[in-house]
Formats: C-alpha cells, sequence, structure tokens
C-alpha cells in the first residue's frame, strides 16, 4: 500500500466518525422535540354511553377535529363509547375520570328539572343569547365541578335532542385563557355544523 493511500485512511475516517456523530446528535435532537411535544400535549377523553345518534357522533368528531386543528395538535380529544349510564360518566367527570362527556337533557328531567324548564320556554332548534347562559348558569350552580362548553342539537323522525356538552372542572382549570377561547369558539363551530345539517 502506497504512503498516499494510507494518508488518505485516517482523514476518511476522521469525516466519516465526523458525519455519523452530526447523524447521531441530529437525530437525538428530534427525538428531545417529539419528547417536548409528547409532554405538552393535552389529551381530552371524551366518554359517551350513546353510539347511536350517529349526528352526535359526526358532531363530537367534528369539534375533536377543529380543537386540534387550531391548537396545532397539542389539544386533542379521544372519543370513546362505553356501555354505561350517564349518570355514571357525570360522577366520573366530577372525580376527573373523564374529562368530556354530554348529558341528554330530556332522559335526565328529574335530576335537571330546572334546566328542562328553561328549554321547553324556548325554541329548541335555536338556543341561544340569554336562555342559553340561563341554561349554562343553571348547570354550573346545581354541579360545581361541571362547565357547559355548548349545546348539540339532532333531530331524528319523531324527536329533537337536546345534549349539553360539559367538561369537567378540573379539566377546564388546566386550561390557559387563550386555550379556553379556542375550545368555546370550537364547540361554537360545531353547533353550527350540526345546525347546518339539519337545516335549523
Amino acid at each position: 500500500m502506497s504512503k498516499l493511500k494510507k494518508k488518505k485512511i485516517p482523514i476518511i475516517l476522521f469525516v466519516l466518525s465526523i458525519f455519523i456523530l452530526i447523524i447521531y446528535f441530529y437525530f437525538k435532537q428530534i427525538k428531545q422535540k417529539e419528547k417536548e411535544f409528547v409532554k405538552n400535549k393535552i389529551i381530552f377523553r371524551y366518554i359517551d354511553s350513546n353510539f347511536d345518534n350517529k349526528k352526535l357522533v359526526e358532531g363530537m368528531k367534528y369539534f375533536s377535529r377543529a380543537v386540534s386543528q387550531k391548537t396545532e395538535g397539542k389539544i386533542l380529544i379521544e372519543i370513546r363509547y362505553k356501555n354505561v349510564t350517564e349518570k355514571e360518566i357525570m360522577d366520573d367527570i366530577k372525580m376527573g375520570l373523564v374529562d368530556i362527556s354530554k348529558i341528554n337533557l330530556e332522559r335526565y328531567r328529574k335530576e335537571y328539572l330546572k334546566i328542562v324548564e328553561v328549554i321547553e320556554k324556548t325554541n329548541e332548534e335555536e338556543i341561544k343569547g340569554q336562555e342559553r347562559e340561563k341554561i349554562k348558569r343553571v348547570i354550573v350552580e346545581q354541579e360545581k365541578m361541571l362547565i357547559p362548553l355548548g349545546f348539540l342539537i339532532t333531530k331524528s323522525s319523531t324527536i329533537t335532542e337536546i345534549d349539553v356538552i360539559l367538561i369537567s372542572r378540573l379539566s377546564w382549570n388546566n386550561l390557559s385563557e387563550n386555550e379556553k377561547k379556542i375550545v368555546i369558539s370550537s364547540m361554537e363551530e360545531t353547533e353550527d355544523y350540526l345546525r347546518k345539517q339539519e337545516n335549523f
């Protein structure tokens, strides 16, 4: 082997080791960023007991996508369905075991009589303005650990269903003011989306 070739080998090895180190630190930095991103993510669990209302299912998927897009993936809403009663889910929300769910007001007439009476005095298809705030206020007065986000209204051939989407106060308090505004605006968009679907 010539002297020139012997001199080139250490240089090649040096360049190769530098190249490997650059690649190593590059991927290490990417992994670190991924860890930080996952660490900073907020994942909310939405649990529902009713998979039969396809329009409500579609509405909640829309809400989940809207929140994720507006927060660039920082807040994610996982939608799951369990064979339990809404009452059991509400108890889980109050304890912080579930982040978001809904109450079907008609089904819980006895537990939430005041709220249902308020709704019956207004147009079921357009819950807004003072009536809307009145309903929210009654929920907050009755249930200190629940925050009402909005109202999703769906119609079948026979009935109009009014569902109030609720978030645990524990989960709500973990959000910044800007994140709260994003969640509320995403719910308002979802209400409009369902309204258009129902041709209200």
